[in-house]
């Protein structure tokens, strides 16, 4: 997909937005860390495996075909690998899919171009930072990487810059097993015309277990 000028100065404006964003994601958890002491771990490689909701995810208005994407909540799943660091610092890569109940509508007129089920893949460098005892952790979590919405209906595929936020809840019922409560903010940087801002937000609830070796 070839961008235009001012789309392609609006896609490096958001990518340098969510590296900004990702920044502070990383201090915010520092804070964090040092209200929650880390607990020692022999485990230096943490697998998850996740399913949750996504709430409210909004809509993306595209400027290249003239309509926008109107998205419902949707189930999601993924896996994570990460890597223990320091202590309380773990991170990694983090991958998901989301099948979305979809609508897309022209700008102009709001008349249906298409609908049905949409795809909605994530590719995250994700960390967590935290700590606590007694079998519970409480963390905060950041990431940035890419979303990559599938829209049938107008047979593209289209990838944007992503950035994360938010903080979870973990009991150790082993050294080694977890259970884990973690809810997200997403923010996607969609390309626009011009300077208009085009950020698509991203409500994001999640349930899992995790795997120490």
């Amino acid at each position: 997909m070839t961008l235009e000028p001012s789309r392609s100065r609006a896609r490096t404006a958001a990518v340098r937005a969510a590296t900004r964003g990702a920044l502070v994601a990383l201090i915010a958890a520092g804070v964090g860390g040092a209200a929650f002491p880390a607990a020692a771990s022999a485990q230096n490689t943490w697998i998850s495996a996740w399913g949750g909701i996504f709430m409210d995810p909004g809509t993306v208005r595209d400027g290249e075909s003239g309509t926008r994407w109107d998205f419902g909540t949707s189930p999601v799943f993924g896996v994570t690998a990460q890597r223990v660091f320091g202590g309380s610092l773990i991170a990694g890569l983090e991958v998901g899919y989301a099948p979305m109940r979809h609508e897309v509508r022209y700008l102009t007129t709001d008349s249906l171009v298409a609908d049905g089920r949409a795809h909605l893949l994530s590719t995250m460098l994700a960390g967590r930072l935290g700590g606590g005892g007694g079998g519970f952790f409480t963390y905060l979590s950041g990431g940035i990487g890419a979303l990559t919405y599938g829209i049938p209906g107008l047979e593209r595929w289209d990838t944007d810059p992503a950035l994360r936020g938010g903080g979870g809840l973990e009991y150790r019922h082993t050294p080694n097993l977890a259970l884990f409560l973690e809810w997200n903010r997403w923010w996607a940087f969609h390309q626009s015309e011009g300077v208009d801002d085009n950020t698509v937000n991203h409500g994001h609830l999640e349930v899992g277990v995790r795997f120490g070796t």
